[in-house]
């Protein structure tokens, strides 16, 4: 029994790839003799370790995530401003996916999804304030994340950056020999609440090199309580022609000016070199010497906070999109969205909607254009810093045999039909940038226009890495359609979802490459199809604008979407599937039966 006890490592490290399966299994089985394990498995491992050592140990992972990027502020996507030449590389290296759409377009929910491959209907997470209600005794989810297989595979893992899930999930990423397993990144304090230790680093690091006077709160300057550094904020900013605040509070907020991050957009008046990108940067950059040194199949997630607001960036990224006379480049007055001015008379979301009051005035071009300016500095910003990391991971050789992955949570409004932020089913919000390079990039330049969604990143990373197509998920693995991009049996839709129980808005979202239906369940919200093809701005929702000439046409396409929708349901097991199966798209339920169906309906099982 020692001897196979000493063989289960090696075991574990020398995972099949494809093109191995054969010689991976005699190994496999020759292992478990336990007589001849020591001697036999031994010489046939120095025998073939000329022949497969290039490709028995495990492929790595690079796991690169920003927070609301929105799909087409990247250049290799056709927008002509914007300077992302190192998200172009990746592109150009591997494989660009042009109609890749979050599950969820809020953050807690759609990171979780992706780190379990499951929507959030079957993890039960919906919520932003879930990611820190869950403790050791009482976990909100225990699924396992692709990150915990990993590491029971014998992956040596870090994550640094934004966490926004589940604690639950943390658990693996402990640091040094701490006992509490939410260490990496969440600390408790003597009242037991949760503290974000990465957070408190940042500001420990600009509060020492960057002591923030409050003598510097002058000429109209307004105070970054995040950051704890006077900004200069831009037009569409609430507090843009305030005067600065005399006082801050104990909350490390203006007494005397409102205060919002959300609200936040303009200069950050401090060394780029202590920004929130570059804090983050470094400590990847720090996990991929980790790695190295480990001399193990790695696991880095990079998930950089930004451009998800407060949205203030330090030069020289603030000046990138501005001229001599500090006002948004000319350039940038294109690509105001032409739904900025939405009336949104027949749109699922209204023109009540908070999100339009919420933070300033997003329906205005020129504030629009300020907006930008800012947004695009931090994906500069961003792209800088992944530069950076790809160059680490060729520096420490490590490049050909890492799959890397770049994506986002969801998107930016961006001043589309009015709004800013997410939370809504429309194209700025649900469609995200998606790069993989694969290991050995064998796949280069590839752009794969097929939909797809961010549950099927759990089963690519699996099949990649540790060659396990076996695990369940709600997902796909995208080497099968990156391998075959004519792929038919692929699916020709996305879903996306949020607010099951909602009064007021869609809870679900089934897009194609022609159509998309937006579907309510409330006499008090409304349902919408939206042509891709012919409307790729979606300003005509044409269930309610339909005459009764086309009524028929459009009914049967909004028919049949939600088919798709409910077998989709019901593929997955989710909790939702038969309800949305006897909902009918042109007689929406009251709310008064939505409140009785939200006290009736099963909720889904987060264990399993």
């Amino acid at each position: 029994m020692k001897a196979i006890a000493k063989c289960r490592p090696v075991a574990v490290y020398f995972r099949p790839q494809r093109g191995n399966a054969i010689l991976g299994t005699i190994l496999v089985k020759l292992m478990k003799l336990s007589v001849f394990c020591t001697t036999i498995a031994s010489a046939i491992l120095f025998t073939f370790s000329f022949s497969v050592a290039e490709n028995t140990k495990p492929y790595n992972l690079l796991f690169i995530m920003t927070d609301q990027h929105r799909h087409d502020v990247i250049g290799t996507a056709g927008n002509p401003v914007i300077q992302t030449p190192h998200m172009d590389f990746l592109a150009a290296d591997g494989v660009r996916f042009s109609s890749a759409f979050t599950v969820c377009p809020v953050c807690t929910p759609s990171r979780t999804s992706m780190f379990v491959g499951r929507s959030i209907g079957n993890t039960g997470i919906s919520t932003n304030a879930q990611s820190t209600q869950d403790t050791p005794e009482t976990p909100l989810l225990q699924m396992k994340s692709y990150d915990k297989i990993l590491n029971e595979n014998g992956f040596f893992s870090e994550y640094h950056g934004k966490w926004h899930s589940p604690l639950f999930l943390a658990g693996i990423h402990k640091q040094g020999d701490e006992s509490y397993f939410y260490n990496f990144l969440y600390s408790i304090l003597p009242n037991g609440k949760y503290a974000n230790s990465e957070k408190d680093s940042l500001s420990e690091l600009i509060r020492t090199n960057a002591p923030f006077d409050i003598s510097e709160l002058k000429n109209g300057l307004q105070f970054q309580r995040r950051f704890f550094r006077p900004y200069a904020p831009v037009s569409v900013d609430v507090k843009f022609g305030l005067p600065s605040p005399k006082s801050i509070g104990k909350k490390g907020q203006p007494e005397d000016v409102p205060s919002s991050e959300a609200a936040d957009f303009g200069q950050l008046i401090l060394d780029a070199k202590y920004s929130q990108t570059s804090f983050q940067r470094d400590l990847v950059l720090q996990a991929l010497d980790n790695a190295k040194k480990a001399g193990k199949p790695f696991n880095i997630t990079a998930s950089i906070s930004f451009p998800h607001p407060p949205m203030v960036v330090t030069e020289p990224y603030f000046s990138k999109y501005r001229d001599k006379n500090n006002r948004p480049i000319k350039e940038l007055d294109a690509l105001v969205e032409p739904s900025i001015g939405d009336r949104s008379l027949n749109s699922p979301y209204p023109l009540n909607n908070p999100r339009r009051n919420h933070t300033g005035h997003f329906n205005e071009p020129q504030k629009i254009t300020d907006m930008t300016a800012v947004y695009y500095g931090l994906v500069t910003e961003v792209d800088d810093a992944i530069g950076q990391i790809i160059q680490k991971l060729k520096d420490i050789g490590e490049y050909d045999d890492t799959l890397i992955i770049y994506t986002s949570d969801h998107g930016e409004m961006l001043g589309s039909h009015g709004l800013n932020g997410k939370g809504n089913f429309y194209d700025a919000s649900i469609r995200i940038p998606l790069i993989l390079k694969e290991p050995k990039g064998e796949h280069k330049g590839l752009v794969i226009d097929k939909p797809v969604m961010s549950t099927d990143l759990f089963a690519t990373i699996l099949d990649y890495t540790i060659s396990d197509t076996k695990t369940p998920s709600d997902g796909q693995s995208l080497r099968t359609l990156i391998e075959n991009p004519g792929n038919n049996s692929w699916r020709d839709f996305a879903v996306s979802e949020w607010n099951h129980f909602t009064e007021s808005v869609p809870s679900y979202c089934i897009t194609t490459k022609d159509w998309k239906l937006m579907l309510a369940r409330s006499d008090k919200a409304k349902s919408a199809l939206y042509d891709r093809k012919n409307d790729p701005n979606e300003l005509k929702n044409l269930l309610p604008e339909s005459n009764e000439t086309e009524v028929k046409k459009y009914r049967f396409i909004a028919e049949e979407l939600k088919q798709k929708l409910v077998d989709y349901l019901k593929q997955i097991n989710h909790f939702d599937s038969r309800h949305i199966e006897s909902f009918d798209i042109f007689v929406p339920v009251s709310v008064d039966n939505i409140r009785k169906k939200r006290e009736v309906l099963p909720r889904p099982k987060r264990g399993s």
